[in-house]
């Protein structure tokens, strides 16, 4: 698992109806960096929607991985990783069919703050 964990979440149950905003408190804003979700769905219909700034990562993406959900590899279940500029982060899933759960792990790698003054002075 690469950075941070802002948003975590173990068997969730989901309906065909976008779920809440998975992503509260601290975590909901983030700086500029690198955002990884790691995901398994109890069933094959499990869609995830993520948003950084209103921006869309992805939207009704399926998350490819599917089992026995209640503990997550995320050396095997990586679904997306995106950089991003920072903002308001929104994480939701929803269903295609059927009620099933997912566990999930969003992390976010920020770009330390004298790194980025470096780059940005090209040293």
């Amino acid at each position: 698992m690469q950075g941070i964990p802002i948003a975590t979440g173990n068997t969730v149950a989901l309906t065909t109806a976008d779920s809440a905003d998975q992503i509260q408190g601290t975590y909901q804003y983030i700086g500029i960096g690198t955002l990884h979700l790691y995901a398994r769905g109890s069933l094959a219909s499990v869609l995830v929607n993520l948003f950084v700034d209103g921006k869309q990562i992805c939207r009704r993406l399926a998350v490819p991985f599917f089992g026995t959900t209640g503990a997550l590899d995320t050396s095997a279940h990586l679904v997306t990783s995106a950089r991003t500029a920072g903002g308001r982060v929104e994480l939701n899933f929803a269903a295609t069919t059927g009620t099933p759960t997912v566990d999930y792990i969003l992390t976010h790698e920020g770009i330390p703050i004298l790194s980025g003054i470096s780059k940005l002075f090209g040293k």
